[in-house]
């Protein structure tokens, strides 16, 4: 009998089930579908977007808005176009198709070149942004792996991933990257998912910066995982996620090549890809620490009965 209680003891303390709520959508098929996602209000006051756009809340276009919608939103969406909220403005459609869940222009102010359908309906904009906010979370907490700064406030310094196990990580500050100048990309080998991870809330991306699309470039995101605010003064050649932040980007940008993912937009400058599509990797998992917590807390209670056992049996003898 003694022998059963010690391993069912034994048994409580190692099997555990933690329960999370799992994401509503892929992240990366989400990233690999929209060009820009924004995931509250969007003011886009540039007049092209060769790509596809998510917004999760009110879309403004003062200017005419025309939207190409090339290579993506059928897996998700089946939209190049998705709108939470009211779209005001002037919109035109070259290519795809559009959800929206709130007010939509009608012609003259909607121009469907494109042909596309025009539906409205129900729009998931809390399930987009809980799986981006998780995404982001959890490429936060990655340790660095195979990745090499440039030099601190260096002028034309390189970012080199060395390869191996992806994705490659390197964990930075905002001062250290709004210090860089001219920087580039360089890969060894063939090119892997590569995170940069950048701590700070308010993030400028300066007018010097000047970070030109590298080879490779649908590789690598920028995760500012901490940010509530961010500016960009700069071109920027890869692609940025921000899903709690407001971004700013101004016409000093030039353009920004890669996604973009934000709570709020202004954008005034042309967003057009690539999208972030690199080969598949996967997150590392680790055990939640209330897990451990639990896991331990188990195998105390379980310990703690075996010895109540052996001493009634002591007693008993």
């Amino acid at each position: 009998m003694l022998h059963k209680s010690f391993a069912y003891a034994l048994i409580a303390s190692m099997v555990i089930t933690v329960t999370a709520s799992a994401s509503p959508f892929d992240p990366l098929e989400l990233m690999r579908e929209y060009t820009t996602i924004t995931l509250g209000d969007a003011t886009i006051n540039d007049p092209e977007t060769p790509g596809t756009v998510f917004v999760g809340g009110t879309l403004t276009a003062p200017n005419t808005f025309v939207i190409n919608g090339n290579g993506g939103g059928g897996a998700v969406f089946d939209a190049a176009l998705v709108v939470g909220g009211d779209t005001l403005g002037r919109i035109t459609m070259q290519n795809g198709n559009v959800l929206h869940q709130g007010v939509f222009p009608t012609p003259p102010d909607f121009n469907n070149n494109g042909g596309g359908s025009v539906t409205q309906g129900f729009v998931d904009v809390a399930g987009v942004a809980q799986t981006l906010n998780d995404f982001s979370e959890k490429l936060a907490g990655l340790a660095d792996n195979g990745v090499t700064a440039p030099a601190q406030s260096s002028q034309n310094g390189f970012f080199t991933v060395s390869g191996g196990s992806a994705p490659a990580v390197l964990n930075i500050t905002d001062m250290f990257l709004m210090g860089l100048g001219n920087p580039g990309f360089q890969f060894v080998g063939a090119p892997v998912a590569t995170i940069i991870n950048v701590s700070g809330t308010s993030i400028t991306i300066p007018s010097g910066f000047n970070f030109n699309k590298p080879n490779g470039s649908e590789n690598i995101l920028f995760n500012f995982f901490e940010a509530t605010t961010v500016s960009i003064d700069s071109p920027f050649g890869a692609s940025i996620l921000a899903p709690k932040a407001f971004v700013s980007a101004g016409t000093g940008a030039g353009r920004i090549q890669g996604n973009l993912v934000s709570a709020g937009l202004s954008q005034s400058v042309e967003i057009d890809g690539p999208r972030f599509d690199p080969p598949p990797f996967e997150i590392p998992h680790p055990i939640p620490v209330p897990g451990a917590a639990v896991l331990m807390a188990s195998g105390l209670m379980s310990m703690a009965g075996v010895r109540r056992y052996r001493f009634r049996v002591r007693a008993s003898g």
